[in-house]
This record gives C-alpha cells, sequence and structure tokens, in this order.
C-alpha cells in the first residue's frame, strides 16, 4: 500500500496543481505527505547596485525563503489533512543540490511509495525530457510517479478532491508492460475504480499490404488483442473490480488519447517502457507524447531492471 507520498514543489503556483491529488491519494491510503522543495545551490557572488551577495548569503537567503513557503503551503493543508475521520501528517524537507537528483535521493531516504508531479513549474513543460528534472527522477527512483500537467494557474482548493475512479491501464502485450497493474489495482482500491485495460492493435499500413487483406487483418488484430486483455484480467486477480477489456486500432499515442478522450478516464497508467526499452524515457517517446498531449494525470511505472543507480558527481 501507499504509505508514504512525496511532492516534490518549486515555489510555482503550477507546482501546486498537484496538492489535491496527492493529499486525496495520501487521506484515502492514510499516507504520510512530504512536501520537497530543492535549492539550487549559487553558483558565484551576485554584484548588486550597492552591495555584492556572496554565494554563501545567497544560499541562506534561499533556504529561508524555501523554509517560509514549505510552511505556508502545509498551513494551507491543515484544515484538510487533519479533518477527521481521515487525518494525515504532513511534513517538509528542504534540501540543497540539483532537483532531480534531490528528488530521488529524498524517495529512496523516505522511502516514498508514490511521487506526485507536475510535468512544468518554473521550467516549463518542454522539460518532460531525459534530463530534465521529471526524466531524472523516472531514471532514477524506483517509486511509481504519477504525473499532472496543470490545465491552470490559480488558487489550490483542498474542499472537493480529485478521485482517480476510472483508471485506464496501457498495455503492450510485454510482461514489463504488465508491471504497471499492481500499482494501478492498489490506487483502484483505494478509489474504488473502474479499471480499463488497453491494447492497441496494431495493423499494418495499406503500402505493406494489399488493400483487400485490411479488414481481415484488422479483425485479427482486434480479437488477438481482446483475448490478451481477458487473460491478463485473469491472471492478476481482478475480480474485485468492474474491469472492462477495451482496444482501439492505430498507433498507441493516438489509439490511447483517443480511448481516454472517449472514456473520460481519470487516470493513465503506464510503464516507461514495454517493448521499446529504457531509452524511450526521452522526448517522443510513448509515455513524454502521452503526457504532452493529455491533460489527465498519468501513472508511470518504472522496472526495477532498467533503473540507473544513482551517482553523485
Amino acid at each position: 500500500m501507499f504509505r508514504s507520498i512525496l511532492v516534490p514543489l518549486d515555489g510555482s503556483p503550477l507546482a501546486e496543481q498537484v496538492l489535491p491529488l496527492a493529499l486525496s491519494i495520501a487521506k484515502r491510503a492514510g499516507a504520510r505527505l512530504t512536501l520537497l522543495q530543492v535549492v539550487p545551490v549559487p553558483g558565484a557572488a551576485l554584484t548588486l547596485t550597492d552591495a555584492v551577495l556572496s554565494a554563501d548569503a545567497q544560499l541562506d537567503l534561499l533556504q529561508s525563503q524555501t523554509d517560509k513557503y514549505l510552511r505556508d503551503i502545509a498551513q494551507r493543508l491543515l484544515p484538510a489533512s487533519s479533518a477527521e475521520p481521515d487525518p494525515i501528517p504532513v511534513e517538509r524537507e528542504m534540501i540543497t543540490g540539483q532537483a532531480g537528483l534531490a528528488i530521488s535521493e529524498c524517495a529512496a531516504t523516505l522511502p516514498a511509495d508514490l511521487i506526485v508531479m507536475a510535468t512544468h513549474g518554473r521550467s516549463g513543460l518542454h522539460r518532460l525530457a531525459l534530463g530534465s528534472v521529471t526524466g531524472q527522477v523516472l531514471q532514477l527512483s524506483p517509486a511509481p510517479l504519477i504525473i499532472v500537467r496543470p490545465r491552470r494557474v490559480g488558487p489550490v482548493r483542498f474542499d472537493e478532491l480529485p478521485a482517480l475512479d476510472r483508471i485506464m491501464v496501457t498495455l503492450d502485450g510485454s510482461e514489463l508492460a504488465e508491471r504497471v497493474l499492481p500499482v494501478a489495482a492498489r490506487l483502484g482500491q483505494l478509489f474504488h475504480s473502474e479499471l480499463f485495460l488497453f491494447r492497441a492493435a496494431h495493423i499494418p499500413t495499406v503500402s505493406a499490404i494489399a488493400s483487400e487483406l485490411q479488414p481481415v487483418l484488422r479483425a485479427r488484430a482486434e480479437i488477438a488483442a481482446w483475448e490478451y486483455l481477458r487473460t491478463v484480467a485473469a491472471s492478476f486477480n481482478l475480480h474485485r473490480f468492474e474491469v472492462r477489456t477495451v482496444t482501439e486500432p492505430g498507433t498507441a499515442v493516438e489509439a490511447i488519447l483517443a480511448v481516454a478522450e472517449e472514456l473520460d478516464v481519470t487516470l493513465i497508467a503506464m510503464t516507461t517502457h514495454g517493448r521499446t526499452g529504457f531509452s524511450r524515457v526521452v522526448s517522443g517517446s510513448v509515455a513524454d507524447r502521452i503526457v504532452r498531449s493529455s491533460a489527465r494525470p498519468v501513472l508511470i511505472v518504472r522496472s526495477p531492471l532498467e533503473q540507473a543507480p544513482i551517482i553523485r558527481a
């Protein structure tokens, strides 16, 4: 289950948009919520109009501002987090260093069972790629990650917390892709969710085959996808859920986005790789393109076989 949930923040209103979802999961799971902000190390003295601010003085100022910010956020969470019958502890962490590495190290130290973070804050949406903060956390941390793409900037409200009651699990026929199922099922139990097991039915293009064979190949691809999904549903003991198996012809990204929109799901769950390997956690990968294109939260689970070691510079 989820006993510890880590929420990285960067001081921006965009990053704060993840807080209602993180709080909703924490309250249902009875989990500890840890608010984290990473303070960057100043590189050199800063020359002002009438003074020079040393690197140490800049760091002291940044740490003081961060401490105040995290206290303010915790105070805003207090009415919702302390409400009976589900009060949850809210803790604060401030770490100095490089953001992606510090978040991953904090997740390992807690240890965090789940990380909930925004696709962008101060750094912009284009930063979701290998080498960015989000990409580094994906690469370094074994904890499942829920990525939220903020729809708007505005005051964060906690009176109506979001519910992950319609979870779409994307599969591709590989055992690696199926690693997302236990985590999605645990979230589903918390929210009494309906689960949608999805696999795209890939069909060769018309240019590769005679056009008259297209209907036959499409039917075969869809039947194979249905049979696979039914086997998965039985193998993973999902009888406690209302499970629907869904398939759609086309490429993975387009099919996932179309079905997620049609079913109005509240969470898309997937691994960072299936048939394609970890190297695909880069700009243009399936996971990256789904996060960029969908306004829905995305749960991403890594395979421990592909986890990169944390190496400090």
